[in-house]
């Protein structure tokens, strides 16, 4: 629960400021993809393995809970999930599936929404849209867009290393 409902908030907004101006180039690089596949989940900097709240707020309760088991079991949840969300794999609107999960978990159609081209900050949440719809950050639309991805000029060096054009 911890994982996967309290970190979920945190990453929410640090997903928020990797928009930001000020971080949005180390991010642009995951939002180059234009076909949504697993494949974009990893599309990402080095830099941002750094700044990506995961890595520090995830070893930090690993190392101070007496047993971590369930707190692992929901990091490995949001991890398939964002694989999951990062698909084509998206449940259609009249299905069963979608009208159980559709209210509250963060599906393909959204995520896709947070990736098209005229992306106008919305759908930021991993798991819950919970965090969108509180923050007025949500965009709904049951289809995928028509356009994914940011135009980038940077070389593949670049994008690794130093995700700045000059």
């Amino acid at each position: 629960c911890l994982s996967f409902i309290f970190v979920d908030y945190l990453y929410y907004w640090n997903h928020r400021l990797f928009h930001t101006d000020w971080l949005w180039f180390v991010h642009q690089v995951h939002h180059t993809v234009t076909v949504m596949d697993v494949l974009g989940t990893s599309r990402n900097t080095l830099w941002t393995s750094f700044l990506i709240i995961y890595l520090w707020i995830h070893s930090l309760f690993i190392y101070l809970l007496s047993d971590p088991s369930w707190y692992i079991f929901g990091v490995s949840l949001t991890c398939a999930l964002d694989l999951w969300r990062h698909s084509r794999i998206a449940p259609e609107p009249t299905s069963l599936i979608y009208k159980l999960i559709s209210e509250w978990l963060t599906l393909p159609q959204d995520h896709a929404q947070h990736h098209c081209s005229d992306n106008g900050g919305a759908n930021y949440g991993a798991n819950f849209k919970i965090w969108d719809k509180i923050h007025s950050t949500y965009r709904t639309n049951n289809d995928l867009p028509e356009s994914l991805g940011t135009k980038s000029n940077l070389s593949i060096i670049q994008k690794l290393f130093l995700p700045i054009e000059f």
